[in-house]
Formats: structure tokens, sequence, C-alpha cells
């Protein structure tokens, strides 16, 4: 600016411009010098000084500004020369460098996309080093939202050539701040255990790598100080105070010691509720609505969801901009809140355009048709709940968000559906060695969208000393872009049980059609060709089973119900899956094998907050034969492993027989493994975060069940229930969730490990 400055000065003096009286003499060309990659276009067409035009010193200067303002120059001037009797006005021009790549050093805490992603300089743009030292400063802010108050960002320009620079932020962490402890004063009606168990900022220590506990940030922190007040609203204290808090820093600089003051002076009731305005409904049934109670004691989450449901009733009617304005008289003498909610229901409104945004790849109509809410209905809050949730649980995008938005006209409202996409094909290739299976390799290759269709393909296989398994899978949620499920499924196994082998190689097809939004059903035919033989991985060769062990054709056909409410089909975090099923492999499907089949599952996730998860997991099964021989062993329920009872080997749970462990007359007897003709097993998980960042969680579970005979007494099946316990690592890796778990059986019984580990891909339920 001091340059510029002279610059100008020079010009109202006007030294340089002409040997003789420049001025007021006309100007017969204007050239441009210095300007490698902006355009002399471009910069001409700011200028007012044309050639033909006499000299003026004022549009002169107020040319040299323009330029200047331009923001690509660090020098501007003007030269004015005599060329064979012609004038000639030469803006000369000395170019900004620009940026040919921005860099960060000494990041070891956070990652290079997080820091890209507050960066807004990008390269070949021109330098600004006042955008610099404001991103350097959105830096600093980042660092300080991660606990590093102490982080010092600095930052240098690495010349190279062609008049480019390379953008270096130094950073200097430093130690992260970890909260020591939280102290709250004044508190006597909620305890410091409510408070701190309810509010973001936690100390740390103990359980605070599991919860995020002794990170501490202004944001969060100045939300804890609403969540506190929340707190005592809640409770009826509707003058609490919490007063300025007290942030201390210990002398090694490394903790904060906060103090939290509050003020809880005394707690009111609430007094008589009333409604009045515009009734849509009957006002008996508006009442119903209102989940606060005269003499309880008050409470804002009451009010506040008395409000919401008041209201919806008028959102899925189409009032949109539905007022419902609580107006309350404290009566400060009986400690008390009176109450009368008052209704203006407005206009009735119409959804208008419903635009999609942010799928590059999955095709438009694989979010309509998820969508609950259409152009030119009316408005319906609960329309636009529903269509996020389904959206969601597709399982293709990382964030859904559905917002409303003026369309210009008051009857109708815009819908704005914005998804957040991710990836949904996997390559998985895992490889493993266990006592038990000796190698284990598996590989996967799965897309769940594919070519954005909302289809799925996936080809599985595994290859150990007990399993060899080949797995085709195409399904269609939409097939044909009708409402119909198709699904068709083409497999080989081969598995070693404890004492026999089966094989089998076939198929199967389903078609199931959706009663509603969370209930479908299917039918699902099954064709496969089942041979097994005695002698699995126990070697046990006994001959006196031979009457389980018929194989030939098995085509069933199976009728399933379905109840789906979670919020992500792929990695759910809350709601249920219910199933139940009834398949039947009979002679009048051409079966060799017959037998009737009855399972039922219920699995029920919980958002427990901070990133961990609840898992429950119910099964039960029986099967039934009319032939004389009973069940075929291979249809027969067999317990244990990663896939029910984790902490026992696979397949290893349920009824044994004492068969000779050969032909001999005098041999002597052995367990024989024959399965059971029912199951039940229950599973129990907690999910917790570990290193979020990689995707890399914990679990801890508890397992129940086990194989019977379906003949048995109830309190003997419960007698017969195995359990274990066990901790494992998941990895949610970009080529699927790899699991990693040990299981430890409660009261092993002789011959069985006190520890199984198990290495596997994919999700448990």
């Amino acid at each position: 600016m001091r340059r510029l400055a002279l610059l100008l000065a020079g010009l109202w003096l006007a030294p340089t411009l002409a040997p003789a009286q420049p001025m007021g003499l006309n100007v017969d060309a204007v050239e441009v010098q210095g300007n490698r990659r902006s355009e002399i276009e471009a910069i001409l067409s700011v200028a007012q000084t044309r050639a033909g035009a006499p000299l003026d010193k004022l549009k002169l200067r107020s040319d040299i500004k323009a330029i200047f303002r331009l923001g690509f120059y660090s020098d501007v001037r003007a030269q004015l020369s005599e060329r064979e009797g012609r004038w000639v006005l030469t803006f000369v021009v000395e170019e900004k460098p620009s940026i040919r790549e921005i860099r960060f050093e000494g990041n070891d805490e956070l990652e290079e996309e997080e820091l890209t992603d507050v960066v807004d300089l990008k390269a070949f743009g021109v330098l600004d080093r006042a955008k610099v030292n404001r991103n350097a400063e959105k830096i600093k802010a980042l660092y300080v939202e991660k606990g590093y108050f102490l982080a010092e960002i600095n930052w240098r320009f690495d010349p190279q050539a062609d008049n480019t620079v390379d953008v270096v932020f130094l950073i200097n962490e430093k130690q992260e701040i970890k909260v020591a402890r939280i102290t709250v004063v004044g508190n006597e009606a909620v305890s410091d255990e409510t408070i701190k168990e309810n509010i973001e900022t936690r100390e740390g220590g103990g359980m605070a790598v599991l919860s995020g506990g002794g990170t501490f940030s202004e944001e969060g922190f100045e939300r804890d100080i609403l969540r506190i007040n929340q707190i005592y609203y809640d409770r009826g204290y509707i003058k609490a105070r919490v007063g300025d808090p007290s942030v201390q820093l210990s002398a090694d600089r490394s903790q904060i010691f906060i103090t939290i003051p509050v003020e809880e002076a005394e707690r009111f009731k609430n007094g008589t509720i009333d409604i009045s305005g515009d009734f849509l409904r009957p006002k008996e049934e508006l009442m119903d609505k209102v989940t606060m109670k005269e003499g309880a004691w008050f409470s804002s989450t009451d009010l506040r969801d008395t409000i919401n449901n008041i209201g919806e009733i008028y959102k899925d009617e189409g009032y949109a901009y539905v007022n419902v304005v609580p107006n309350t008289m404290v009566d400060d003498d009986a400690k008390k809140v009176d109450l009368i909610i008052d209704i203006a229901q407005g206009e009735k409104v119409r959804f208008g355009r419903i635009r999609v945004v942010g799928n590059t790849r999955t095709r438009d109509k694989v979010i309509r048709r998820e969508l609950r809410v259409y152009e030119g209905e009316l408005y319906s809050s609960s329309g636009l709940r529903r269509s996020q949730r389904l959206v969601t649980r597709l399982g293709f995008f990382e964030t859904v968000n559905i917002t409303t938005h003026p369309s210009g006209d008051d009857r109708t409202m815009d819908v704005l559906v914005e998804v957040k996409e991710k990836p949904t094909g996997t390559f998985q290739v895992g490889a493993g060695f266990s006592s038990f299976e000796s190698f284990v390799g598996q590989a996967q290759i799965a897309q769940n969208n594919l070519f954005g269709h909302g289809q799925s393909l996936s080809f599985m296989a595994t290859l150990s000393k007990v399993r060899t398994i080949a797995n085709v899978q195409f399904s269609d949620n939409y097939f044909l872009d009708t409402k119909v499920r198709f699904a068709i499924n083409l497999f080989r196994f081969e598995t070693s049980y404890q004492d026999f082998t089966r094989k089998s190689l076939g198929g199967d097809l389903t078609l199931g059609y959706p009663l509603g939004d969370d209930w479908s059903v299917a039918g699902t035919y099954t064709l496969e060709d089942v041979d097994v033989e005695q002698g699995g991985y126990n070697a046990n060769t006994g001959g006196t089973t031979a009457n389980l062990f018929g194989d030939g054709i098995t085509s069933s056909l199976r009728l399933s119900l379905y109840y789906d409410t979670r919020n992500n089909r792929l990695f759910p975090s809350s709601g249920w899956f219910i199933s139940g099923s009834v398949e039947e492999a009979s002679e009048y499907f051409l079966s060799e094998n017959l037998f009737t089949r009855y399972r039922s599952r219920a699995r029920y996730y919980y958002d427990l907050g901070w990133n961990i998860t609840l898992k429950l997991n119910s099964e039960w099964g029986l099967i039934t034969s009319p032939e004389r021989t009973g069940v075929p062993i291979y249809e027969r329920f067999f317990v244990g492993g990663p896939l029910s009872v984790r902490g026992f080997r696979r397949n290893t749970l349920g009824p044994e027989i004492d068969v000779p462990d050969s032909v001999r007359p005098d041999a002597a007897t052995a367990g024989f493994n024959i399965g059971g003709t029912e199951q039940l097993i229950l599973n129990a998980e907690l999910e917790f975060p570990v290193f979020q960042k990689v995707g890399i969680r914990g679990v801890v579970f508890a397992d129940f069940g086990n194989a019977f005979q379906r003949e048995d007494a109830w309190s003997d099946k419960f007698d017969q229930m195995r359990s274990a316990w066990g901790l494992g690592i998941r990895w949610f890796s970009p080529i699927g969730p790899l699991r990693f778990e040990w299981g430890f059986p409660l009261e092993p019984l002789p011959g069985e490990e006190t520890s199984v580990f198990d290495f596997s891909i994919g999700n448990f339920f």
C-alpha cells in the first residue's frame, strides 16, 4: 500500500509521464506489461483510459486503483512513452505469486484430511497473505476444538519456479489438555453424578477412552451450560441459574479444572392446564396429547413434548405453519405454574417441488421411492420424518437430511433431500490360522448399490480344514420397478462337523412384497442336492447311526414374515428386526428329504449415546420330520461358533449319543454329536469406539444357547444351556467389517477349551 501511495503521488505531480507537457495530449495506444497468467483484456476492461482519448490524470489514478483491486498484483504503475510520434500508455503490473500446493508439517494428532477440510486455500489460486492468516486461525480453532489449546500455527512460503510458491503451515501441536476434574457447587437437589452424566464435557481417566471423556471443547462446554439449566427446568426449578464457570489450568499446562456454580432457587409444580385457539379436533382429544399433569412437578421436557404432540396433529393435516404457544403464569406464593396453550393453525400448505441433491452415483428413483411425501399433497411432518428414516435405512449414505424451504407461494413448500454417499462396494480378502481350522482363507466381493440402482450382488468364498463355501447372491428390492423383492442365491457348501461331513449344491429363489414401511412377507423356494458322509474332523466312523445319514434332493418352500425398523440395514444402531418362518420340504415338491422347520428371530439395537450401541439377539428353531428315521442329521441344529454361541468351537454344542468307535464287537463307545431338533440362542453385546477415526471399535459380549431334543422338558433344556462371555475388536475397514473375537466359556466341560479365538468377515447381527 505504501508503494501504491507513492505511485499515486507521482502521478499527481506527473514527473515521468512526458518529456513535455503530456497532460492534455491524446493517448494513441494502451498496453500492458508484466502479465503472465492474467489476460490483457481483463486488465484493460477495468481501465477508463482508452486509445484516442485525452490523457486525464484523475482517470489514470482511478485506473491504477481499479487494476490493483483485481487482487492479482502486488504492484501497478503507469508509464507514458513516445514512439515514432505516437503516445503509448503502458500499465506495468507485477503479479502476485500463485499457490502450487498446500502442505502441513508437524501434525501428528490430526490427519491431513481433517486440516484440509477447514482450509479454503486452493492450489493454483493467487497468494493472499491475509487469507493465509485467516486459514491459520481456522486450523488453530480446530486444534482448540480437539483439546489442544496450546497449539501454535505459523506458516512459510517456499518459492518455486514460474512465480509460484508452496504454502506450508507449520504446526506445533504441543500437548493435549485434559479435563482433570469437574466440580459443581451450590447443588443440593441434583447430585454431582446426575449433572456429570448428562453433560458432554467429561473427566479423564477410567472409561473416558470409551466415551470420549477428558477432552475439552469450548463449543461443547457452552452446550453443557444449557444442559445443566435443562436438568433443573425438568425438575421444576424454573428459576435455577448456572453462574459463570471457572476454568483453571494446571501448573504444567496439561490439565484443566472446571468449577460450575449453581443457584437452585425454589421448586414449582404444575397448576391449571388449558387449551385455547383453533381446534382441529375436539378439545378432549387435544387434551389427551398433554403430557403434563396438574399437581406434578413442572418439567420443561413435558412442556416441549406437549407442544410437539399437539403441533404434530396439525402438521399432519397440512398446517405446516401452525403456531402452538405456551402462555405460562408463575405464582411465586403458591409455587406453581399455570399454563394455557394457544393454537393458531394458519393456512394449509402443500408440498411443491421435491429436489434430490448429492447423489452422484445413486439414481434419483432409488431415493424417491423411499420418500413418503409427494409433490402436490398436503404437508405432513410425520411423512418427512419417515422419509428420512427410510432413505437412511438403505445404508447407501453417510448422511441424509430432508429440509423444507419456502417456494415463493405461501400455499406450497419445497422439499430438499440432501444425501452424502458412501462406498457401498467391498472387496474383502482375509487369512488366518487357528489350531482348530488350521489355515482359514476368506474372500468376498460385494456391491450393495449395483450401478446406482439399489441392487445387491455379492460373491463369497471361504476355505479351511472344516469349511469350503462358494456363494453368489443377487437381490433387488424393487424388481422391474415394482414393489416385488427378488433374490437369487447359488451355493456350494462343504462343512465338516465333529462326526460327519455335509456337502450341498443348489440355490434358492425368493419373491417378497411389502405390507407397509416396516412389515413384509416373502416366499423362498430352495432346491439342493445334499450328500452326507460319516466321519468329520473327529474321524468317528461308528456305524450305528446310519439311519440318520440319508441324503438326496431337498426341495422346499419357506414362507416368512418380517418386521424391520432398523435405522440402517447394513450397520444398525437402533430399531428392531423380527422375523418368523415356516419351511416345508414335502413329497409334493418332489423332495427326497422330508421335514418341517420353524424359525423365529428377534434383534434389538439401542443407541446408548457417545457412539456406544447395545445389541440383543434371540433365535429359536424347531424341526420335525414324518420319516420313521426322524430328522436327517444334516438338517438338525448345531450350535457354537462366531455366528451362534461364541467361546465354543463351531457346531460342537448339541445332544450326543454313545456309539461304538469302530465296527469290532468289543469296540469302546464314544460320544457322537447328532445335533438337536430344537435350538435357543441368546446374544448380548456392547459395541463401543476405540479408534473411531479409522473405524476400529471394541465389543464385549455374553452368549447363551444350545441345541436340544424337542421331546425334552423345558426345565431340562434350560439346564443344558451353555454360556460364554468374551471381547473383541472390529475394524470397519475400507474392504468391509473384520471381526477378531475371543470367547471364554463359563463352566467348560472336560475336553473343551477354556478360550476360543475366531476371525471372520462381516457382521454378526
